[in-house]
């Protein structure tokens, strides 16, 4: 079946050998079971391992029905929300907020700052010279995975099972697969995608 659905084309291009497809298509089936394909497109190798990207764990946790709250956003050095009504869609963020409720617990808030960003060095993200990576997701995209960050903690304190112990990509290893282009992102010397970076 596998065989089948990768030679019409059911995998993504970064799936491109048997073992690859086999290693996704468990991973997806145990996240969704019979709606596996879904989670295809929200997985990919970073360094040999496989990983969940983008909405992909926010999805998951909502699916278990046990979601009562799940609310992310940005908040300026104010500590005022980033948002239309505020007319401050400009301004630089400070943080990313999670605020996530399970059923049956208290409201947790998760955060992810711009400080421990740059402690980390995520921000700004360099190449090995020491040079700014234009390519990098956090320099381009520095909201999204502040964001990403901050629920991708929220999630895995509140949702574990959800998550069946896969890594996600932004909170595990600062990548976001979705926001570069398609490529090999295994830890091969030709496709490492720290070289990206």
């Amino acid at each position: 079946m596998i065989k089948k659905v990768g030679e019409g084309g059911g995998f993504p291009v970064r799936f491109d050998t048997p073992q690859r497809r086999l290693a996704a298509y468990t991973m997806a089936h145990a996240l969704r079971g019979k709606r596996w394909q879904l989670c295809l497109p929200n997985l990919a190798f970073i360094k040999n391992q496989l990983v969940m990207f983008g909405e992909l764990p926010g999805s998951l946790a909502e699916e278990t029905g046990e979601m009562q709250e799940k609310e992310v956003f940005l908040i300026n050095e104010k500590y005022e929300r980033i948002c239309t009504e505020n007319k401050n869609l400009n301004d630089f963020p400070f943080a990313a907020v999670c605020h996530i409720q399970r059923k049956g617990r208290a409201k947790k808030e998760f955060t992810y700052t711009m400080e421990q960003a740059k402690a980390a060095g995520q921000y700004p993200a360099k190449k090995s010279d020491g040079t700014l990576s234009p390519d990098s997701p956090w320099n381009k995209f520095t909201n999204i995975m502040l964001l990403r960050k901050a629920m991708g903690l929220g999630i895995k304190f509140e949702f574990p099972d959800a998550l069946i112990g896969a890594p996600i990509a932004e909170l595990d290893y600062d990548q976001a697969p979705d926001l570069v282009e398609e490529r090999d992102v295994t830890d091969n010397k030709a496709n490492d995608l720290n070289k990206m970076f």
